[in-house]
């Protein structure tokens, strides 16, 4: 069965004290791994989102702001969307048409958007791995720990790789 990396959020507009290092960890691991698929998901908001109106989240309004930090010297698709989750009907599609089985799951935020898209892929029957040390939560450390706690419990421990 073939694999696939997710690589979610590392875009400048994600980056801070807690958040930075990430990059170079992602780009290095990247460059010393093997998945037959890679997709970079990259988050725009809009001006009337529940993001922008309930939470008064102003980031990545417009693609520019959200430029991806990472660069990947191999294959790559980058997918964009407008909700916590990634699992959307394009990678749905995609994953589908290239058989992937196994998601592996890295980036930015862990107690968001990796944890979201993490139970969405496995209620939808994929084997869903989150590469823990490959993840930060830009709210710092605490919600990272948070939400890899509660992925375990979630996903199984064993999935926590």
């Amino acid at each position: 069965m073939k694999k696939a990396l997710l690589v979610l959020d590392m875009q400048e507009a994600f980056m801070n004290q807690y958040t930075k290092e990430l990059v170079d960890k992602i780009e290095d691991y990247i460059s010393t791994t093997y998945y037959d698929e890679i997709v970079l998901g990259t988050f725009i908001n809009k001006e009337n989102s529940i993001f922008s109106k309930r939470l008064k989240n102003n980031t990545c309004l417009s693609k520019e702001e959200c430029i991806s930090s990472i660069r990947i010297n191999r294959s790559h698709v980058v997918m964009e969307r407008t909700a916590y989750t990634m699992y959307t009907e394009q990678l749905e599609n995609y994953l589908k048409e290239n058989k992937i089985k196994y998601v592996y799951i890295c980036g930015l935020d862990t107690d968001r958007s990796i944890y979201k898209t993490a139970l969405d892929l496995l209620e939808r029957g994929y084997y869903v791995y989150v590469i823990k040390n490959l993840c930060k939560s830009s709210a710092g450390i605490e919600y990272h720990d948070m939400a890899i706690h509660l992925l375990e419990r979630q996903i199984g421990k064993e999935y926590i790789i």
